[in-house]
Parts: C-alpha cells; sequence; structure tokens
C-alpha cells in the first residue's frame, strides 16, 4: 500500500523534521508532506530535507496561494524539483479566512469564491512552470507580464485541497491530484469521486491519472478513550470553519453541525460518534481496518497525519505511526 506521512513544520523542529524524513525514507513511506502554519516555512525545511534524502518523494502540504503569488510558487516549485532531483510534490491550498486576514492582513474572498480563484491561479501556474510568459487581468488576479527562465526538466506533480464539489472537479480538470483532509468513506464514494469525474470528463483524461490522497488526523493509542479525546481537541479548530460545518451536514451529521452553529461552535461538543466518523482513533490493527475502507472508497494515496497524546512530543507521535502502521498495513 502507498503511504504517506504528514508532519507540521511549527511542531516540530528542524532537527526532528529531518530525523522523522530519515526513518519515512527508511520505511519505504511514499512521501512525507511538510505543512506550513505560523511558525517555521515548509519550503526551507524542504531544501535542507532534499540534501538528506535519496528516494522519498518531499511535498508541501501545503502552501498558501494568497501569501505567495503564481510566480513566486513557480520559482520554489522549480527550485524544490532541481533539489529533490524530480521528487517534489507542490501541494497547495487557499488556507483559512481566518490565518490571511488576521495575520497575513491579506484580503481573502468569501470562501464561496476560493474554487474561482483557484482556477485562474492554476492555470497561470502551469504556464510559468512550461516556461510560457503570462498577461493576466481579472478580478482575482493581474499579472501585467511575468515569465521564468527556470522551468523543470520533468513536470512537478500539483495537489490541491479540495472539498467542494467545484474544487474537486477543478483538481480532475487541471492537475496530478486532489487532496482530501476531512471525510468519510461515503462521502468519498458518493460525493468527491463524482465531481472529480466531471473534472476529468472536461479534458478527456483516465481518473487513474489523477491521484487522490487522504490525509485524516491519527490519534493512536491502544487506549481508545484517551485517543478518543485527542482527536476531539485536535479537531475543534475545524469546527470553526464554515466550510467544515457545511461537510457535517453531507456527512449524515445534521442535527450536530445545526448544534454547533446555534451554539457557535466554540461551546458544542461533537458526539465520539462523529469524531471516529472524520480521524482514525485507537490502536493500530484498528486504524489500518479504517485505512483500508478508504481506499476501498477509492483513496489512493493515504497520508497521515499523527497527533501526539498528553505529554507526547510530536516527533515521537510520529516516529510511532510511521513505524506501528506501516507494520499494521504489512
Amino acid at each position: 500500500m502507498r503511504l504517506g506521512l504528514e508532519v507540521s513544520a511549527t511542531e516540530l523542529s528542524s532537527t526532528e523534521l529531518l530525523r522523522v524524513a530519515k526513518q519515512c525514507e527508511k520505511t519505504g513511506l511514499h512521501s512525507l508532506w511538510i505543512n506550513e502554519d505560523i511558525g517555521r516555512d515548509a519550503v526551507s525545511i524542504l531544501g535542507a530535507l532534499a540534501a538528506s534524502t535519496s528516494k522519498l518523494r518531499l511535498a508541501t502540504g501545503i502552501i498558501n496561494t494568497y501569501t505567495r503569488t503564481p510566480l513566486l510558487i513557480a520559482m520554489t516549485a522549480a527550485t524544490l524539483q532541481e533539489l529533490t532531483k524530480g521528487r517534489f510534490i507542490l501541494g497547495l491550498s487557499d488556507a483559512h479566512t481566518a490565518s490571511n486576514t488576521k495575520m497575513h492582513g491579506i484580503v481573502f474572498e468569501h470562501w464561496d469564491e476560493a474554487c474561482a480563484r483557484m482556477r485562474e491561479f492554476l492555470i497561470i501556474l502551469t504556464k510559468l512552470l512550461a516556461g510560457e510568459k503570462v498577461t493576466w487581468k481579472s478580478h482575482y488576479i493581474q499579472i501585467p507580464e511575468a515569465k521564468m527562465p527556470l522551468h523543470p526538466a520533468k513536470p512537478i506533480p500539483i495537489y490541491i485541497n479540495a472539498r467542494m464539489g467545484e474544487m474537486l472537479e477543478i483538481a480532475g480538470e487541471l492537475v496530478e491530484g486532489a487532496n482530501i483532509s476531512i471525510a468519510t468513506p461515503r462521502w468519498i464514494k458518493e460525493f468527491a469521486l463524482p465531481n472529480i469525474k466531471k473534472g476529468v470528463a472536461k479534458k478527456r483524461r483516465r481518473l487513474s491519472e489523477v491521484d487522490i490522497s487522504y490525509h485524516p488526523i491519527l490519534c493512536l493509542s491502544e487506549d481508545h478513550d484517551k485517543a478518543l479525546k485527542t482527536a476531539r481537541k485536535r479537531l475543534a479548530g475545524y469546527f470553526d470553519n464554515p466550510e467544515t460545518i457545511d461537510l457535517l451536514k453531507d456527512y449524515g451529521f445534521a442535527k450536530e453541525a445545526k448544534a454547533m452553529e446555534e451554539a457557535k461552535v466554540k461551546h458544542a461538543a461533537p458526539s465520539d460518534k462523529l469524531i471516529e466518523a472524520i480521524a482514525l482513533v485507537g490502536s493500530p490493527e484498528t486504524v489500518a481496518k479504517r485505512l483500508r475502507q478508504y481506499i476501498d472508497a477509492g483513496i489512493k494515496l493515504p497520508i497521515l497525519r499523527p497527533q501526539p497524546l498528553d505529554g507526547e512530543a510530536a516527533y515521537t507521535a510520529a516516529e510511532r505511526a510511521v513505524r506501528s502502521i506501516s507494520n499494521a498495513l504489512s
């Protein structure tokens, strides 16, 4: 089974990230995704990891398309592709409204406009990576003229975070992969795949050409209640996002979603059933069984996001997850 790992550039030190990368490569994992929040930037970390690994694919998981221009991301991607000798994966997202507006000071369109902007961003980025000259003027992006003299000899796979139907469709139409972070197997099968197929059909591609990766929160412990408590705590931030609340309705949790909206999210207590539906919780064997359900539903590349239990270091949780889940799946 193809398997990857996602870790935070903020929660792990540079030394710890290097240690985890070496373990991932030794274990034979497909890829390591460096998530960028407010702290260490993912790009610098990946540059260092490129020199310390030789087989492991290295990915941004993700970087923000509002804090970086298409040209800057094209420059970054081409450089990392060169440093990794063709092992780089470019993971992109529009990030979160709160992060963009409150911390970066960037005007952020309402989330239902994110798809239109992402489509334009990807078209421009693809042209720049191909060495084309780009002139663009729209509501979202204005570029009088841009061209990048450095373009990679080997194409760079681009993955976008996708939850809305239109964003999933864009993934099927324009890029190599769709990243999904919160979902149930049923939602993957009945919502995500049909929308990706719509995009695939537009370009007369095959569904097999689109990699569908799932990045679930992983709380690993033989003590199920302890793992469940950790998952609830780590998911709390997602429930602040109106888009996530809408997704919960699609997952069959309409009553809980309504309660969260009415309680302004913070005071709502999601049920154990809801937490277990969207996170990987429990022993390695339980998690492995759950992963196989996602794969049967259409996920091609599971990417684990291990969360530390109380008192545990983040890098310890990551190393434990790589070792335990790899063994459970073998």
